[in-house]
């Protein structure tokens, strides 16, 4: 009785993630899409319209997973640099929901997907192209001066992480914290 119960509640588990994952996706896409027009006035509307996607994902966590999200601490409202761990897309729809004027070190590719390279460059985020090591780090520091007014978020360990798991931290993370010369989160 309690193998058939557990292998249930595995199945019923499974069917809520898809549902999330696709409600996520579909998210994405439309409000992407339809939000265009809108993001394209200012940097402040697309930062609403990035909130709004962020809290429509939560309230779907919420009632189809059962997954509550909370953030705890001060929010930092001056800019600084966020040195933050990176497990999942979760991260960063956390830090992009409550974060006034952020922007992300990202790898190169993501600017090329439809809906979330538009935003990624609608919110000034700085690609990187890992395999070119030294030519990227002079273009990253370069574009991260051109505006030290924001948040500037960064994945120390350059990828997702699982939960202790232990991954050395890459030298990025360093050069940009005594390039911008600003308090440093972890």
């Amino acid at each position: 009785m309690k193998v058939w119960a557990y292998d249930t509640m595995k199945i019923i588990y499974f069917f809520r993630s898809l549902i999330c994952d696709f409600l996520m996706y579909f998210l994405m896409i439309s409000l992407g899409i339809l939000g265009i027009p809108y993001a394209l006035i200012s940097r402040k509307n697309t930062y609403q319209l990035i909130r709004v996607y962020c809290k429509s994902v939560f309230f779907v966590l919420r009632f189809v997973a059962g997954l509550k999200v909370e953030i705890r601490g001060n929010v930092p409202k001056e800019p600084c640099l966020i040195c933050s761990k990176h497990q999942s897309f979760l991260d960063v729809m956390l830090l992009a929901s409550v974060l006034p004027n952020f922007r992300f070190i990202i790898k190169h590719q993501l600017t090329y997907l439809p809906v979330i390279g538009f935003y990624a460059r609608k919110t000034g985020c700085v690609p990187v192209n890992r395999d070119k090591k030294i030519g990227t780090v002079n273009k990253m520091l370069s574009a991260l001066n051109q505006e030290v007014d924001r948040q500037t978020i960064v994945y120390p360990q350059g990828t997702r992480v699982l939960p202790y798991v232990k991954k050395p931290y890459k030298f990025g993370a360093g050069l940009i914290y005594k390039n911008l010369n600003q308090k440093c989160l972890f």
